[in-house]
């Protein structure tokens, strides 16, 4: 997922031609820090969502104070793909203020063209490993959007400060009884790959 410069005119011209580029798949785009949150409502961004549906480029998207604006452009692009990132969640996102996180961020299921990555968890509690309080928050937004719909991901730059890789994954696998095998074959990578159209190339 790459990256672009919203205020340079060449990359207006860019998305056209942007999932040609190898290993290409989509965008990424952060409206969390206080330079770039003003981004998404100040007309920075408005251009972008009609060309990323026009030729087909999913946007994954990290504005946990921007999730009622999200919702209004997936309802005005509804051929747009919109990924949002760790689940909706912002700094102040912890522990007893996960739930009304997991509500924010379930209010956007009513759009079929918005999926939600369930990621960087470990980084929202204060509780040790397997972050028994995120459980309930966890199902209500996999319950909101289909299992097909939720995208595991590690953040792995901050997850390793509050447990390892293998955790961030058995905290899906084994921990979590309210998924099926086949919701966490979704989770756990088949969602994505048909989302993003990512083809594996079979060794």
């Amino acid at each position: 997922m790459g990256r672009i410069d919203l205020a340079k005119p060449q990359s207006r011209d860019a998305l056209a031609t942007w999932r040609q580029q190898p290993g290409m798949l989509g965008l990424r785009l952060t409206f969390h820090r206080p330079d770039m949150r003003a981004q998404l409502t100040d007309g920075s961004a408005d251009w972008l969502w009609g060309a990323a549906e026009k030729f087909g480029v999913p946007v994954m998207a990290h504005a946990p104070d921007g999730l009622p604006v999200l919702a209004g452009i997936a309802a005005r692009h509804p051929g747009l793909t919109l990924i949002v990132d760790h689940m909706g969640f912002g700094r102040e996102t912890m522990d007893a203020h996960a739930l009304a996180g997991a509500a924010r961020v379930a209010a956007l299921a009513r759009c079929p063209n918005v999926f939600v990555k369930v990621s960087a968890l470990p980084y929202f509690t204060s509780e040790p490993y397997p972050f028994r309080n995120l459980h309930e928050p966890l199902r209500r937004v996999i319950e909101a959007f289909g299992p097909r719909r939720c995208f595991w991901g590690s953040d792995l730059s901050r997850m390793l400060e509050h447990c390892s890789y293998r955790q961030g994954v058995t905290h899906f696998t084994q921990e979590l009884d309210f998924l099926s095998a086949d919701d966490l074959d979704w989770i756990m990578g088949r969602g994505l790959r048909e989302c993003l159209h990512w083809e594996i190339a079979q060794q």
